[in-house]
């Protein structure tokens, strides 16, 4: 079977930001070790501080990644009341949020950095490497959800057993059997994690995919990151 090197083909599909995928636990703890010192700086009123109710809101930002309004109504309407001086605060941190009003969500995303700024600001941002069982599971879900989204869906949703058939083409791929529950359960559990699956309430079996999947897989290099495991996976069989 060819050599292949997953991580490196998935970075093209990353935008430049932070998001759920990005961050590890050990990432998010080295983040919060600082979360004091960074937020000490001055605010419009002149006290140096954010108020308690944005302070908690951009902590809780800056440890998940994402706010949603149906779980979170009340950390997003803080954020999204004091976007700019949040905005303000994390550009100190060369990060931003992208509020998505329309689906509900707010994404913590990584400015763009100078070459000679990237190791001072890497303790925030480290990107962790996916498996690829990972990146191909992004890969199929991100395919469906821009398919379904420009079918005009508003909500997408899968099962199990059809995230399980998609991945069946590429079990030599990734040396998998489709047989292997409990390596879905853990594929899934991760999406979960990230915030790309939230589970349908009253069925354990169905999720819906989150439009945080917009901003952490880049559709521009969807087709061509796809062709390319389709073709290793013809070499390897053929």
């Amino acid at each position: 079977m060819p050599e292949l090197t997953p991580p490196t083909l998935f970075d093209r599909m990353l935008q430049t930001n932070a998001d759920p995928v990005s961050q590890t636990a050990e990432d998010t703890a080295e983040a919060e070790a600082s979360n004091a010192e960074l937020l000490k700086v001055d605010t419009p009123d002149g006290t140096g501080r954010l108020s308690p109710e944005v302070r908690h809101a951009l902590i809780y930002l800056l440890r998940q990644g994402v706010v949603r309004f149906a779980t979170k109504r009340n950390i997003f309407e803080q954020l999204q009341q004091h976007e700019l001086l949040v905005n303000d605060h994390l550009a100190d941190m060369y990060l931003r949020m992208l509020i998505d009003e329309r689906a509900g969500i707010i994404v913590l995303l990584q400015n763009e950095i100078d070459e000679d700024e990237e190791e001072e600001s890497r303790a925030l941002m480290n990107r962790r490497t996916l498996s690829i069982d990972e990146t191909l599971t992004l890969i199929i879900l991100r395919k469906y959800f821009q398919e379904r989204e420009a079918a005009g869906e508003q909500q997408i949703f899968i099962d199990t057993d059809w995230l399980n058939a998609q991945l069946v083409p590429y079990s030599e791929l990734s040396n998998s059997s489709k047989t292997e529950q409990r390596r879905l359960s853990g594929l899934i559990n991760s999406m979960k994690e990230w915030h790309i699956l939230a589970t349908v309430r009253g069925e354990s079996d169905r999720f819906e995919i989150l439009p945080v999947i917009r901003y952490v897989v880049s559709a521009e290099a969807l087709a061509e990151l796809l062709a390319e495991y389709q073709r290793i996976i013809a070499t390897a069989t053929a």
